[in-house]
């Protein structure tokens, strides 16, 4: 009988296959024992809670588009944590801000009110220690005031906004010898403001109706009042100031200048004003108002516009109330704290704020200038060096003062001679 002759391929083949089956499941049982010593597990797993408060006005879309895009990022780096935002309206929160405050029912972090602080501050968490020099360094000045407290750090500001002035095209009337560019490359003044603001009063009569048509227009909420970047100063002195002088003078005219009851109306009928029905030959406002021209715009409605920054009048800087800030309430977990702290100083980054671009708004850092391609919001952004003051620590009794009395004409007379500090 004939021997069968094996190959050395087929005998290669036979080998391998041998050793495979032999050392392959040697080699998957010892992965699977060193994968759970290998694999990285959180210090702390669970939910960290945020109520978010819409205090600040975006440019576009919503500021929780942003926030949680950053949330995402933050979770993929630590599997096991997760950050659950509750949209919560200012009447909301108050209703859980009584006298015996139940800490259990409150939030890991919540947004910090501008005009009136809703969280009692000994709930809050001093984040100072936390953060080194060259951390504080990076904020704009007035983004690191704004969460201050003394010497407590009481938030992380992580998103600002700005005020400008914008003036309907025609409001530049050939008649109107200002004396004055109409491209935002010139600095306005108030004097041009008030040529513009008088031109621009008057009424029409249309049928049996009366139609005012103003100079001027801004809008007012809880959280924003444009008119205060205008009118208050750093050192809370109003004696001199030229904005205040001019909107005194406004406010006595017989023509109205200013619509009726301007210290409440919203933000929407005022743009409207400006841009709808185009009755007001100026609006301040904020980068809202940019956005939304720019809607009108593109369907072919609107006006055309220019956009200014804020007149200094002679002062150093102005006023701003504009700038987002969460803040971390008392931690009993150590580890937690820190997850949230981390979370936090996440918002600074640059990949994060540079993002804020998308919803119209600014960043906090010095370093990052999101508008070198947009002509409009570059005027906002680099009015973001002018501004030297907000309603926090020893300005707010000042800022209350004169908001409370600046429609009160009875009292305008009686404190034009006093100094609102």
């Amino acid at each position: 009988m004939t021997k069968r002759k094996v190959k050395p391929f087929t005998l290669f083949l036979i080998l391998f296959s041998l050793i495979f089956l032999i050392m392959y499941p040697i080699w998957i049982h010892s992965r699977m024992k060193k994968a759970p010593s290998q694999a990285k597990l959180p210090e702390w797993s669970g939910v960290i809670e945020i109520w978010d408060i819409p205090y600040v006005q975006t440019g576009k879309g919503s500021h929780i588009q942003w926030l949680k895009s950053c949330i995402n990022n933050f979770e993929r780096k630590h599997p096991g944590v997760f950050i659950d935002v509750r949209s919560v309206t200012p009447e909301r929160l108050n209703m859980y801000m009584f006298d015996d405050i139940d800490r259990d029912i409150l939030p890991d972090m919540i947004s910090l009110d501008i005009y009136q602080q809703s969280v009692p501050e000994n709930l809050l968490e001093d984040l100072s220690p936390l953060f080194n020099q060259d951390d504080l360094a990076a904020f704009r000045e007035p983004a690191l005031e704004r969460v201050m407290s003394g010497e407590r750090m009481l938030g992380v500001a992580y998103m600002m906004g700005c005020y400008g002035l914008f003036i309907n095209q025609d409001a530049f009337s050939n008649e109107l010898d200002l004396g004055f560019g109409t491209t935002n490359n010139d600095d306005m003044d108030y004097a041009t403001m008030d040529l513009i603001a008088r031109k621009n009063s008057f009424q029409i009569k249309s049928g049996k109706k009366n139609i005012d048509y103003y100079g001027f227009c801004t809008y007012a909420n809880a959280s924003s009042r444009p008119l205060l970047s205008m009118i208050y100063q750093k050192d809370g002195k109003i004696r001199d100031n030229d904005a205040y002088r001019l909107f005194m003078e406004w406010m006595e005219e017989e023509q109205d200048i200013m619509p009726p009851d301007m210290e409440s109306l919203s933000y929407s009928s005022a743009f409207r004003l400006f841009a709808s029905e185009k009755r007001t030959g100026m609006l301040l406002g904020g980068s809202k108002v940019i956005y939304d021209m720019r809607n009108l715009q593109e369907s072919g409605k609107g006006v055309e516009y220019q956009v200014y920054p804020l007149p200094l009048g002679g002062e150093s800087g102005f006023y701003m109330d504009q700038i987002a800030a969460y803040g971390l309430l008392s931690q009993q977990n150590d580890k937690k704290k820190k997850l949230c702290i981390l979370f936090l100083k996440s918002l600074l980054q640059e990949e994060a704020q540079s993002r804020l671009k998308s919803i119209g708004m600014f960043s906090v850092r010095k370093d990052l200038n999101l508008y070198e391609d947009d002509a409009e919001m570059l005027v906002l952004e680099q009015s973001l060096d002018r501004i030297v003051s907000g309603p926090w620590g020893v300005n707010y009794k000042a800022i209350e003062n004169l908001w409370n009395n600046l429609f009160n004409k009875n009292e305008q007379i009686k404190n034009s001679e006093n100094d609102y500090t």
